[in-house]
């Protein structure tokens, strides 16, 4: 009896800890179209947007993996560019999230600017 305990015991200690290593995926939008009198930087999305915004749960783990693959592999940008933001794609970790912010444009997370390719909005 003592060994079956430990053995769930330790399969729930590995699924647990395997479990807390899959990222999360949040995107929150609102339509690309949308005309603003301002440019929205990333910090002002939810404040500028507040009602207008849409989100959506990314669950399916391949399609996380799918997305930072391709996150991974974006070009950075020389210009500093600094997106209208119109889409904020958090990843979250167990212990650490990180926020991407969108335009048609480009992309921008923590000081870094990428170049955007079609096929990235494409497929959020």
């Amino acid at each position: 009896m003592k060994n079956l305990i430990f053995i769930i015991i330790i399969t729930l200690l590995f699924f647990g800890c395997k479990a807390q290593n899959n990222p999360k995926m949040k995107l929150d939008y609102v339509n690309l179209d949308i005309m603003t009198p301002i440019k929205v930087k990333c910090d002002y999305f939810e404040v500028f947007f507040n009602s207008q915004i849409k989100s959506v749960s990314i669950d399916k783990q391949t399609d996380i993996d799918s997305i930072i693959n391709m996150i991974n592999n974006l070009k950075v940008s020389t210009t500093k560019y600094l997106p209208d933001v119109r889409v904020q794609l958090e990843i979250s970790y167990a212990n650490k999230s990180k926020i991407y912010c969108l335009s048609k444009m480009g992309m921008y997370s923590e000081g870094i600017s990428y170049i955007l390719p079609d096929k990235f909005l494409d497929i959020l």
